[in-house]
């Protein structure tokens, strides 16, 4: 089962520390213990980029610099933290995406890396990222709980079975609602 926390932790001292109200400085005490974790979350998103020059790392350390920002954000536990963390990473993706497409910078330029030419790799470009992003508004208006499990699934790599016990719903109903979403956002993505 994914238990986003470091190894040698109780389950509350997470929690316990981003709660601690008399701690300002909670949440640079729990971005050392949760790294990793987040970073694995920022590689998803990137999986497909178009643009190698985003790393996972920059991607956390924006999402650090967007919550320490954030004063009046109080977290109910460590899933919350990640969820919130998640989200943003996302937006910071999208924003990304966005200003690669922007034709001062370029953003129109296909860029291709000798690697995707020799391999024939297939990465999304900009146009496709924000598709993508519209669908998945839609989507989340359309079904919250389906847009869940996308974001689950797709941003934060979990498995069916995490996915079923974070949500707590039944395996099979996750299975389901996966599959209808994945033609879905095809059908989404195709129009």
């Amino acid at each position: 089962m994914y238990n986003p926390i470091a190894r040698g932790m109780a389950p509350g001292d997470i929690t316990n520390l981003l709660n601690d109200p008399n701690n300002p400085e909670a949440l640079n005490q729990v971005i050392p213990l949760v790294y990793q974790d987040l970073k694995r979350i920022a590689g998803n998103y990137l999986k497909g980029s178009p643009d190698h020059t985003l790393q996972p790392t920059a991607l956390v350390h924006e999402a650090y610099r967007e919550l320490a920002c954030k004063k009046e954000l109080q977290f109910k536990n460590r899933e919350h933290f990640f969820a919130c963390s998640a989200l943003i990473m996302r937006h910071l993706f999208f924003k990304y995406a966005r200003d690669m497409k922007r034709l001062k910078r370029g953003g129109d330029q296909i860029k291709v890396s000798l690697d995707e030419c020799l391999v024939g790799a297939k990465s999304l470009d900009p146009d496709s990222l924000l598709s993508l992003q519209s669908a998945l508004d839609k989507l989340k208006q359309m079904d919250p709980s389906k847009h869940r499990i996308v974001e689950l699934r797709s941003f934060l790599g979990l498995s069916m079975a995490e996915i079923a016990a974070v949500t707590k719903v039944a395996l099979r109903t996750v299975e389901r609602e996966w599959q209808f979403c994945r033609v879905w956002l095809a059908r989404e993505l195709q129009a």
